[in-house]
């Protein structure tokens, strides 16, 4: 069993924050651990954890406006899924997470569906042209799992990305590790 510390935080600001895990259906011990975990991975790949949640603050309210993630020289690449491939070898040698970056992006563009154990890329030809910025971001999403070694099945223009083993287990062992808290807590 994990030691515990007392953290002080002001009266209102715990009481925001449990009306925030009541929303998400979640207790307030979890939902701390899995914001304090993404933060420290934030911190650990260098990055300021506060400037992060800004950030995506500002994201989601361009998102409204259809505003979205494009690689700056999307106009000027030739091949976007030669370009993709690139991306996904350089994420996977310094140990980033393609697949969730796949899935994020993929989700951003709305050309994706996110299942349990896999990622699909939807057909996206019949929009505009062969250069439409969608199918542009998916040939580079296709390109990514190719240059990170993830399993990619291809039918037409439409992709399906395998979710690694190691991510598999690891969720299993999360979704396993919760039950046996829950189960302590009786």
């Amino acid at each position: 069993m994990p030691s515990r510390r007392t953290v002080g935080l002001d009266r209102d600001l715990m009481e925001k924050l449990k009306e925030v895990t009541r929303k998400r259906g979640m207790g307030l011990s979890p939902y701390l651990r899995k914001l304090l975990s993404e933060a420290i991975e934030l911190e650990r790949l260098g990055y300021y954890a506060p400037r992060a949640l800004k950030e995506k603050r500002i994201q989601v309210l361009l998102e409204m406006f259809n505003f979205c993630y494009v690689p700056s020289d999307i106009n000027v690449n030739k091949d976007p899924r030669a370009y993709g491939r690139r991306l996904g070898e350089a994420m996977k040698e310094i140990g980033g997470d393609v697949y969730s970056v796949i899935e994020y992006l993929g989700l951003m563009h709305k050309i994706a569906i996110a299942h349990d154990d896999r990622i699909t890329i939807v057909n996206t030809e019949g929009i505009g042209d062969g250069n439409s910025q969608k199918t542009i971001i998916a040939e580079i999403l296709k390109g990514m799992a190719e240059g990170s070694g993830l399993l990619i099945e291809e039918r037409g223009a439409t992709a399906i990305i395998e979710m690694p083993k190691e991510l598999k287990e690891e969720l299993r062992r999360k979704a396993q590790d919760e039950i046996e808290r829950q189960r302590g807590r009786r």
